[in-house]
């Protein structure tokens, strides 16, 4: 017995110590999505904005203003694309007219009475450096937000013709374009991040040859 005792514990002593290698974890696998996602196509390089009017989708596509067909969902059918001088920022649609904030240019009012056809009808330039941001519209009222220059207000009745209804003056800084203004009734949401003014500006616009400030919503020093 002691015999074999002894040669036990020779033979151990000789194997080499054995190198306990951990099993790495299992990686976590996301849950499936309930629908799939698939790719269908794309149009165009710099897609700024789009909006959707019942089945028909408006991109804001580098200098040209798209419109789509989107009736026969996946499948999207480009209906027309009208070259403009200058990015377009944002879009507003009413009825058979599209509003475009067209940098280096100003408000661009466009015809759609045809969607493959799409016409400018009228435009309306900016003075100075200031550029176009964003533009709402309520009927035949364009608000139109600018950078360095505030927010504008145009009575489009005879689109051929605007006419400037009133102005709030505010250096209004660079945002993203087609984020930084908002409508509700009669009041306007315009957001800047300039210093002095940073917030939300809550602007009356009941009487559109006087809009006026109703106050400012601060914003964090991390901007808004």
């Amino acid at each position: 017995m002691r015999l074999l005792i002894l040669w036990l514990c020779l033979a151990l002593a000789i194997i080499p110590s054995a190198r306990v290698i951990p099993v790495a974890a299992a990686p976590e696998v996301a849950a499936p999505l309930p629908f799939p996602i698939t790719h269908e196509g794309h149009f165009g390089g710099h897609v700024r904005i789009v909006k959707v009017e019942g089945q028909t989708g408006y991109l804001a596509e580098g200098n040209y203003f798209t419109i789509l067909d989107l009736r026969a969902l996946p499948q999207i059918a480009p209906l027309a694309s009208l070259p403009l001088t200058g990015p377009v920022y944002d879009i507003a649609i009413a009825g058979s007219r599209a509003y475009l904030a067209v940098a280096n240019v100003g408000l661009v009012v466009v015809n759609m009475a045809n969607l493959q056809q799409p016409s400018v009808i009228a435009t309306v330039p900016l003075s100075g450096a200031s550029t176009p941001d964003d533009v709402e519209v309520a009927g035949t009222v364009v608000y139109l937000r600018t950078r360095g220059d505030g927010l504008r207000i145009y009575d489009l009745q005879t689109p051929g013709a605007p006419e400037q209804l009133g102005h709030y003056a505010a250096q209004f800084d660079q945002l993203s374009p087609g984020t930084t203004l908002a409508r509700h009734g009669t009041t306007l949401y315009a957001v800047t991040n300039t210093l002095s003014i940073r917030g939300v500006h809550v602007i009356d616009a009941s009487n559109p040859h006087a809009p006026s400030l109703a106050r400012i919503i601060p914003s964090s020093n991390d901007g808004v």
